[in-house]
């Protein structure tokens, strides 16, 4: 996989230096009032989990899990986020593990 072609990596900035991944997901407590996206910003290493829900009603809905730091201890958020399709679905979390290797390979390189 070209790694241009990786829509994760295009950050502002330097992408060989940030490795920050920009969710837009929908405020579903809002959705009927507006359609307003949202935008959660997040270093890779803070994703504990992510998987898509493929043996399920919905096999292009996918969750990702992050770490965050709060006041006084780390918390959990989880964004359940829906693809176009399932296919879609598939190659975004194709390209989530295959971003989170290539850091992983990196840092290894640099230690």
């Amino acid at each position: 996989m070209n790694p241009n072609d990786n829509p994760f990596l295009a950050s502002q900035g330097d992408s060989q230096n940030h490795h920050h991944h920009h969710l837009h997901h929908y405020n579903y407590a809002n959705y009927y009032n507006s359609s307003m996206m949202k935008t959660s910003s997040f270093h890779l290493t803070q994703i504990t989990k992510f998987k898509q829900y493929k043996g399920s009603r919905n096999p292009n809905h996918f969750k990702i899990v992050i770490r965050k730091q709060g006041k006084e201890r780390h918390v959990k958020k989880t964004y359940d986020l829906e693809a176009v399709s399932e296919a879609e679905c598939e190659d975004i979390i194709k390209k989530i593990g295959w971003v989170i290797d290539m850091y992983q390979a990196e840092m290894a390189h640099l230690m």
